[in-house]
């Protein structure tokens, strides 16, 4: 659930329809009757976890569970220790919410399902879009069709969390140094969501000298998540900010 608490810095106009659509997301979440809630983040603060406490109570949800950070989730039925700093990686946090109801784990292995036929469309849309090509054979036993010399495939991922986002200029330098070493065998691939689009744009323009030897294609906005996944699993290396593709 997405819902806009930090109200600061925002015109009355933007106040008025952030609230408002806060207030009728929650109206359309009570009505749902849900008979668990569970909060899969660290509260870093008291005001948090009112945040949390506030939501849950609004969904009315008959038992409320989740991460217990320091003593701050008072308000759950059932409670996951946390320290703030963290004492084990994310995932196992995320992992003790299901053993609070099953009691154990028996399988850790994640896997997002990629389809031989996005994979296929992965595979074409490099195709197209390079200039001309030779036959390579990547990490898996999937021939594909990649630029002359080649050989290395490598991902941007620009966006991101404002505050998570690597200096676009960052991005630039890699690029450059990057072309410097590996000339016309590389093809930088850049990803994200529409809104991110304008961050690949820019990337283009400051790179430019970098097209005479080698390529870079902006994707954002222009493929679902699961065909980012499969173009993700074609390239050599993924260069991403704390967001979804770093996961992927």
């Amino acid at each position: 659930v997405s819902l806009y608490f930090n109200l600061r810095d925002k015109s009355g106009e933007e106040l008025f329809f952030t609230s408002w659509r806060n207030f009728l997301t929650l109206v359309r979440l009570r009505a749902k009757g849900f008979d668990l809630a569970i909060n899969m983040r660290t509260m870093v603060s008291l005001f948090s976890s009112v945040k949390i406490a506030v939501l849950m109570l609004a969904i009315g949800s008959k038992v409320n569970a989740g991460r217990n950070t320091e003593g701050r989730g008072w308000f759950l039925d059932l409670k996951i220790p946390e320290l703030l700093l963290g004492t084990k990686h994310e995932s196992e946090y995320d992992l003790d919410a299901v053993r609070l109801f099953t009691g154990e784990v028996k399988d850790k292995h994640f896997e997002i399902p990629i389809s031989e036929m996005e994979l296929k469309y992965a595979t074409e849309f490099i195709t197209r879009s390079a200039e001309s090509f030779s036959r390579v054979k990547p990490h898996s036993d999937t021939m594909i069709m990649l630029p002359v010399r080649p050989p290395l495939l490598i991902g941007l991922h620009p966006g991101g969390a404002p505050s998570r986002r690597w200096p676009v200029v960052n991005f630039d330098n890699l690029i450059n140094e990057i072309g410097k070493i590996y000339q016309n065998q590389i093809v930088f691939i850049v990803t994200g969501s529409a809104g991110e689009k304008y961050l690949g744009d820019e990337i283009i323009r400051a790179a430019e000298p970098l097209l005479n030897s080698g390529k870079i294609i902006n994707i954002a906005g222009r493929m679902t998540i699961t065909q980012t996944a499969a173009m993700i699993k074609l390239m050599s290396l993924c260069i991403a900010n704390d967001t979804s593709s770093m996961h992927i």
